[in-house]
Order: C-alpha cells, then sequence, then structure tokens
C-alpha cells in the first residue's frame, strides 16, 4: 500500500519547481504541472488496434463544477477513462469503439476533482479525441 500522505509532499514539492498552466474547457478547470513525460508509446489497448495508448507519468489536477458532461470510456474490465480532449479539426464526433468498449456520459451532482499522478493512460481514437485514466473514483460513481 502506498503512503499518500508521502506522495502528496513529493507532488507538492516537484509541482512547486514546475511551471503551472491552467486552462479552462467545457465546465471545467484544469491545472497541469508540466513537463509530461511519456516513456511508452504504442502501447496495446485493445485486440484490433482500434485504440492507440501511451503512458505518461505527470500531475494532472481537473475539476469538473456540479452538472457539466462528462464523456467516459468504459473498458471490458470496467476501468474508467475521461475525455480531455477533442481535435478541432476531427470531420466527426464517432469513432472505431471495440467490442467490450462503451461511452457513457456522466454528469457529476457536485463539484468533482480528479487528480493523475504518476503513471496515466492517454488512448487516443481514430477521429483523435483523447481518454485519460484510468480514474478509480468515475468507477465507483458509475
Amino acid at each position: 500500500m502506498r503512503d499518500v500522505s508521502s506522495s502528496r509532499r513529493m507532488r507538492a514539492r516537484t509541482a512547486t519547481s514546475w511551471s503551472s498552466l491552467f486552462m479552462v474547457m467545457s465546465g471545467s478547470i484544469q491545472r497541469l504541472f508540466l513537463p509530461p513525460m511519456s516513456f511508452a508509446t504504442d502501447v496495446p489497448v485493445d485486440t484490433k488496434g482500434l485504440l492507440r495508448g501511451s503512458r505518461v507519468r505527470k500531475y494532472h489536477e481537473l475539476s469538473y463544477l456540479a452538472g457539466s458532461c462528462m464523456v467516459l470510456l468504459v473498458s471490458p474490465e470496467d476501468e474508467v477513462y475521461f475525455r480531455i480532449n477533442r481535435d478541432a479539426d476531427r470531420t466527426t464526433d464517432d469513432f472505431s469503439l471495440p467490442a467490450g468498449w462503451r461511452l457513457k456520459r456522466y454528469t457529476p451532482l457536485e463539484n468533482l476533482r480528479i487528480e493523475l499522478f504518476d503513471e496515466t493512460l492517454v488512448i487516443r481514437a481514430d477521429n483523435e479525441d483523447s481518454f485519460k485514466g484510468p480514474v478509480p473514483a468515475l468507477e465507483r460513481a458509475l
């Protein structure tokens, strides 16, 4: 079991040495501590290769306001990834969804804060939407 208090102290020290970036998009406020470090690309996500994965290490904090709509990608193992980015030049909102995977819309009833730190899987769909996770707190919410 990981000592949460020491990991928070470590994140706080690391965060103060990096530049902080704030972004506001679709009902969420994001604080990103840079730089993210990609350490694995072409991570297999599904057996047919419809989704592309990369593993990154960074601290990412997102706050969603109550009533905002989140788009979630749920794996066959019920791991939940939230949509973080949409490609502005995409030609469709739809993408190829592998068997067993599903999309779900979720509206938090209260303000929701998500912290991603250490290792995160970034999943990119064929329309260039991207999802991050897994987020166990969202698994419990569904």
